[in-house]
């Protein structure tokens, strides 16, 4: 697994319109096909698929 990164501006939008707290996680992977969010306090992973629309 790779270190995460800090989030931009699109990371905390999208996170938040999740409903989930930004303030919380680090970028792993962005590709084209999708996103994966490692959560600080846990260091478990979130992946989300890209969908049009979606990101």
């Amino acid at each position: 697994m790779k270190q995460g990164k800090k989030l931009n501006r699109k990371h905390k939008e999208f996170l938040n319109s999740m409903n989930l707290d930004s303030v919380n996680y680090l970028v792993e992977r962005d590709t084209v096909e999708e996103i994966r969010f490692i959560n600080k306090k846990t260091n478990k992973l979130k992946c989300f698929k890209k969908i049009r629309g979606n990101y």
